[in-house]
């Protein structure tokens, strides 16, 4: 009885990575944080589409907002910016989480409930991207790249618009999606306190099982946000 359910409760936590992959798929991409440093001097307008996402991705890892809004399609960059924003957010949770798991109950179950695959469904945000190629045509470019060094490549849609090429995210960004990662967060936030005294720790000590099942209790109101949760 107690295999079976804890095989529902990492199926949920499965679906409930399922779900932020389609939202991640439905924007086209964002990166886990990286450490601050000082911001790049400004650049002129990448010459060609290569130049663009390269570009792109030194903005995202000085944390340079503005930098990053002018290299994306006007009219999408605020709201790219905005998701990162929150899913640095839940990223950094997710990671104190684990953290205190690992340190006070086990390496396995900290595993059990680690987020951070998500990484690796964030488009050309995701850890260890290489480009590999571009294709233009007219006004309208395609960026192929790898992640991890693993198969199959990725594409990354750019178009040239104020003279310059842009990235072009897709249609997909609904503003619920930072509204969804800021809930997941402050979700995992409220676990980790509560984890800390009884008498939830009480409980988790007991059955260390009964975690992954608050995990997912907690992510269950940003989840119903994302697009693709489908109720």
């Amino acid at each position: 009885m107690t295999t079976r359910r804890a095989t529902r409760k990492r199926a949920s936590l499965l679906r409930l990575a399922a779900c932020c992959g389609v939202a991640f798929a439905c924007l086209g991409g964002c990166r886990r944080a990286q450490p601050a440093s000082a911001k790049p001097q400004a650049r002129a307008h990448p010459r060609t589409p290569t130049e663009t996402i390269q570009q792109l991705l030194a903005a995202r890892a000085a944390a340079d907002a503005a930098a990053m809004e002018r290299l994306i399609v006007p009219g999408k960059g605020r709201g790219v910016v905005q998701l990162l924003h929150a899913v640095d957010a839940f990223a950094q949770a997710n990671r104190e989480l684990c953290d205190y798991v690992r340190d006070h109950y086990s390496l396995e179950l900290a595993e059990a409930i680690d987020q951070s695959r998500l990484g690796n469904h964030l488009g050309v945000f995701s850890p260890d991207v290489a480009v590999v190629s571009e294709q233009t045509r007219g006004d309208e470019a395609s960026v192929a790249f790898s992640v991890g060094g693993t198969l199959p490549l990725r594409h990354a849609r750019l178009v040239r618009a104020e003279g310059a090429w842009r990235y072009d995210p897709g249609p997909g960004y609904d503003p619920n999606l930072p509204r969804a990662f800021d809930q997941m967060a402050r979700g995992l936030r409220g676990l980790l306190d509560d984890l800390k005294r009884p008498p939830l720790a009480t409980r988790v000590q007991n059955d260390p099982r009964l975690l992954l099942e608050e995990v997912a209790r907690r992510l269950a109101p940003g989840v119903k946000l994302l697009p693709g949760h489908g109720g």
